[in-house]
C-alpha cells in the first residue's frame, strides 16, 4: 500500500512542478511525501532530492518577487507560496530558511493589506493574513523569542476575530500559542486573559 502511495505521490509532483497558478498542488504532494517519509520509511523520493527541488521553487519564485514589475511580486499568491516554502522548511528542520520565507510572506501580506483594492476578488482574506501571523509567531517561538512571537500572535488573533468572531473554533492555535508566550515571559496578566478567551471558544463554533 505504502509503495503503491509513493508512486502516485512522485508521480504528482512531476503534474505539481509545472504548476505555478497555485502554490497548493506542490506544497501537498511535498508534505505528503515527507509525511510517508516518516511515517512508513518509504522512501520515493531521498530528503535531499526533495530539499533540492524546494530550493529549485523558492529560487524560481524568489526572482520574481525580486523583480518589482512582476505580477508575481505584490500579489496574493506569492504570499501563500513563501508561507509554503516556510511551512515546507519547518518540516524540514530548517527554522532558519522557514523564517525567511515566512517573513517575505508577511511583507507582501502587509503591502496588499495596505493597498487599496476594492475590485480585486481575489486579495488575501483577514484569515489568511491571519495565518500568516500565526505561523510567524509559531517560528520565533520555536527560536525562543517569545515576546516577537507574542507580538505576531495578537496580530493573527486581531486579523481572525475580525473574520471569525471572538468565539471560533479556529482562534484556538493562536490563543494557546499567545498563552504559552505568556507563561515563558512570566506575564501573568496576559496569561489570564488568554485563558479567559480560550474558555470562551465554542467548540461548535465551526462555521
Amino acid at each position: 500500500m505504502y509503495k503503491e502511495a509513493a508512486k502516485e505521490f512522485k508521480a504528482a509532483l512531476r503534474e505539481a512542478e509545472r504548476i505555478s497558478y497555485s502554490y497548493f498542488p506542490f506544497h501537498n504532494t511535498i508534505t505528503g511525501l515527507l509525511a510517508l517519509n516518516q511515517e512508513a520509511d518509504v522512501r520515493a523520493i531521498p530528503l535531499e532530492e526533495l530539499r533540492q527541488k524546494v530550493d529549485s521553487r523558492v529560487e524560481k519564485f524568489g526572482d520574481n518577487n525580486d523583480n518589482a514589475s512582476s505580477a508575481n511580486s505584490k500579489n496574493d499568491l506569492a504570499a501563500l507560496n513563501f508561507h509554503s516554502f516556510a511551512t515546507i522548511y519547518r518540516e524540514l528542520g530548517d527554522i532558519e530558511a522557514a523564517l525567511s520565507n515566512q517573513i517575505k510572506a508577511l511583507e507582501i501580506a502587509e503591502t496588499l493589506e495596505h493597498e487599496d483594492q476594492p475590485d480585486r476578488a481575489s486579495a488575501l482574506t483577514l484569515f489568511e493574513v491571519g495565518e500568516i501571523n500565526k505561523a510567524q509567531a509559531e517560528i520565533l517561538f520555536e527560536q525562543n523569542r517569545y515576546r516577537d512571537a507574542l507580538n505576531y500572535c495578537k496580530k493573527a488573533l486581531a486579523k481572525q476575530e475580525q473574520f471569525l468572531g471572538a468565539t471560533h473554533y479556529d482562534l484556538l492555535d493562536s490563543l494557546e500559542l499567545a498563552h504559552e508566550c505568556c507563561q515563558q515571559l512570566g506575564d501573568l496578566d496576559g496569561k489570564a486573559a488568554m485563558a479567559s478567551r480560550i474558555k470562551a471558544i465554542d467548540p461548535f463554533d465551526l462555521g
